[in-house]
């Protein structure tokens, strides 16, 4: 529990001192009054940086990672004693760690850790960049990898424990700093609607994912570009949104749900572009080579700029992937946030948990046609995921926020910022982000929470501002109290049944499963290259009856599901770096029965 404790504060300080450093040089900002919570988030956002810049030309080592930590402490150190980090700051970030820490502690980390992101914690503590990575485990290639190119710096050096969640945790934490700070300083209604919605629906550390911290930033450049827009034109606060908004990009390319509101933006100051863009070249060109970094990492592991998204690959490289693979994961990811899989179980009368298969039949719509229809064909199927419950569920919960807030309120006859039309337009483009994310992946974790969160947002200011009611201080603290409580009692429930169910196996470090040689892997080679092949056995996997997928876990890189080793045509090396070949026609017709495998 002690290393525990020490490891939970640690971490907010090697961001705070990154992110402190960024600022000095990208914003050239000394000003005492910057936000914590700011600060922190622009924090991961240079240990990205850092990270890819290392990872082009070594593997990330434990001594890497030890001395990066030392730095970044030492930075937080050094902005502390020069006085860039306020007292009152760190009290309120200590204060709310605590009062959240139930949150942080897990038993289970996310359900794609043993799939997606350990494999590749392994495979960048293993080896520098690879080009065609894909060919050899196409489930290291998903952009979406990017936060854990962050949280590789966060492992306990020499110590195994499975750290990972905490960091995760502190994005959630400097967020809601954020909408703390800014609804104490305006005592606008639009950044307590967005806290306490935030408060209500993340609640659970594990569903968070690579999913939800995007979603995070993305609702603090929504703020940013309501004030910008409702009260006064700030142009490091412009430069803040598009800082930020690089972060989300990189986290998660579904982020450009949020380009309506950067058109809006652009429409209001249209007069002020190019000197905000002279006048900030130098920023500009910085954010431009962490794209550059991002997009360069993808295109050297996949031969796309963004893999799946076979618009962006190129498949004439020596390294490339075959383009009919991408497609498929493509439109089959879509085709399954849009109800498919209610649909093949429909129309085939399937009992199967999942549909994974590339099912095909008279009358029946495979996922890459129906990926490509119009909402009018799916939208009864989407209906059948309890997803859309969850968002009539924000809207609910956002009316009885309001109806406790007009309690004993009082008639405002001085509303100031009203800006009737402004707010009309405001919510319009809210409403064009919400249709983009539901034509092109119409799942909450896909973007939506954030839509929805500003929409329900901007609303309340709406309809107070038509009604023109005063709320009382004391009915900003009764609510905050109820969510609070409501919080903290849900997850001390929870890690109060999983110790009675004995489901941590060291309390209070999220579970770490080991896969162990003969039994769930065993040594291999084809083609001359020597590899781990993650074999059957009850051992993290996803099962669905007759079928299911392997995890590789913490088995050392190069790990290979069985079955997919037979992508894997040759291996190279030029001028000290792997290059993997993709062995199309037999890979194709593997990955064609299970395509997400």
């Amino acid at each position: 529990m002690p290393l525990f404790f020490l490891y939970y504060l640690f971490v907010p300080t090697i961001l705070i001192g990154f992110g402190f450093l960024l600022i000095n040089f990208l914003f050239r900002n000394k000003d005492e009054n910057i936000d914590l919570g700011i600060v922190g988030i622009l924090g991961y956002l240079f240990v990205y940086f850092i990270s890819n810049l290392i990872h082009l030309f070594s593997e990330i080592t434990e001594l890497i990672i030890l001395l990066v930590q030392i730095i970044g402490f030492i930075l937080f150190i050094y902005f502390l004693f020069s006085k860039n980090i306020r007292f009152f700051e760190l009290i309120k970030l200590f204060v709310l760690s605590l009062v959240l820490l139930p949150i942080a502690i897990i038993s289970e980390p996310n359900e794609d850790f043993y799939y997606y992101y350990l494999p590749y914690l392994e495979y960048l503590e293993s080896s520098k960049v690879i080009f065609g990575l894909v060919n050899l485990n196409d489930t290291l290639t998903y952009s979406t990898n990017s936060l854990y190119d962050i949280l590789v710096f966060f492992k306990l050096p020499f110590v195994f424990q499975n750290v990972y969640s905490v960091p995760i945790y502190y994005i959630y934490v400097f967020y809601l700093i954020f909408l703390f700070n800014k609804f104490y300083k305006t005592r606008d209604i639009f950044y307590f609607v967005a806290l306490s919605l935030s408060l209500i629906a993340f609640t659970n550390l594990r569903d968070f994912g690579t999913s939800i911290p995007p979603q995070l930033i993305l609702i603090i450049c929504g703020c940013l570009i309501y004030e910008n827009i409702f009260f006064n034109y700030n142009e490091k606060k412009i430069l803040l949104v598009i800082t930020l908004l690089t972060l989300a990009l990189i986290l998660r390319i579904n982020s450009i749900i949020i380009f309506p509101f950067l058109i809006f933006l652009i429409f209001v100051y249209y007069n002020k572009i190019l000197e905000f863009l002279f006048k900030n070249k130098f920023q500009v060109f910085f954010l431009s080579i962490l794209l550059i970094l991002f997009f360069g990492k993808n295109f050297i592991h996949s031969g796309c700029l963004i893999y799946p998204i076979h618009n962006t690959c190129f498949d004439n490289l020596e390294w490339s992937t075959d383009i009919n693979i991408v497609k498929q994961k493509n439109y089959k990811l879509q085709a399954d946030s849009k109800g498919w899989g209610f649909y093949a179980k429909d129309f085939y009368n399937i009992k199967d948990k999942y549909v994974w298969r590339n099912l095909e039949g008279e009358n029946f719509v495979g996922y890459s046609e129906y990926s490509k229809k119009s909402p009018f064909f799916w939208i009864k199927y989407w209906l059948k995921d309890p997803n859309y419950k969850k968002i009539l569920n924000i809207f609910i919960i956002n009316i009885i926020i309001f109806l406790f807030l007009i309690i004993n309120s009082k008639k405002n006859l001085k509303v100031e910022n009203y800006n009737f039309n402004k707010k009309i337009v405001f919510i319009i483009f809210t409403l064009f982000s919400i249709l983009i994310w539901f034509l092109l992946s119409p799942q909450l974790r896909y973007g939506g929470i954030f839509g929805f969160i500003v929409l329900n947002s901007v609303l309340i200011v709406f309809v107070n501002n038509l009604i023109k009611r005063k709320i009382q201080i004391l009915n900003y603290i009764m609510i905050i109290i109820i969510i609070f409580t409501y919080v903290e009692l849900k997850n001390i429930n929870r890690i109060y049944d999983n110790l009675n169910g004995y489901k941590f196996n060291n309390f209070p470090w999220t579970n770490f499963h080991k896969l162990e040689i003969n039994k769930d892997f065993r040594t291999s080679k084809i083609n001359n290259i020597k590899f781990n092949k993650r074999i059957f056995s009850k051992k993290l996997i996803f099962n669905n009856n007759n079928d299911f997928i392997l995890m590789c876990g913490d088995i050392d890189f190069p790990c290979i599901p069985e079955g997919k080793e037979i992508c894997l045509k040759e291996e190279t090396i030029f001028n000290g770096y792997i290059l993997y070949k993709h062995n199309k026609g037999e890979c194709y017709n593997f990955m064609n029965k299970n395509v997400l495998y």
